[in-house]
């Protein structure tokens, strides 16, 4: 019965570093959760914003890896389904690279685009199964498929 705590407090975690890292441009709404163990704020039930998007959060499963593990993702659809947003941030105090392999749930989009932690854009082409990105100290960025 400890595990939806655990899984709650590392929701509350990386919802508030993808907002305090984007100085809010990443915002989704909070409930709260009272259970015996670990209270914690829930997330998921309502649309958020991805940098002026509103867009649902959706589990990552299927739609890709990273081969870094000081890099943590998050993933949200756009409401109208037709975008895909990556949230992506460095947990190292130094610069860090990776590359980013796409799964079969992202076979759909065709485009890519590459948007920095104040949300202005830095890259945009066509998808590629392996995508390289380096991130900077503590840094976010944000691929938003299309």
């Amino acid at each position: 019965h400890h595990a939806w705590w655990q899984v709650g407090w590392i929701t509350d975690y990386l919802m508030a570093e993808s907002e305090i890292r984007s100085k809010s441009g990443i915002l989704f709404p909070r409930g709260f959760f009272t259970p015996k163990v670990g209270p914690h704020q829930t997330y998921g039930f309502k649309a958020g914003k991805v940098y002026n998007d509103s867009a649902m959060l959706t589990t990552t499963e299927k739609i890709l890896s990273v081969d870094n593990p000081q890099v943590n993702y998050i993933a949200a659809k756009g409401v109208n389904k037709d975008k895909l947003y990556i949230i992506l941030m460095n947990e190292q105090a130094q610069k860090t690279e990776m590359i980013i392999r796409l799964g079969e749930r992202t076979s759909a989009y065709k485009n890519i685009t590459i948007k920095d932690q104040a949300g202005v854009t830095i890259a945009s082409k066509a998808i590629q199964s392996q995508i390289p990105l380096v991130l900077d100290s503590y840094g976010l960025k944000v691929m938003i498929l299309d």
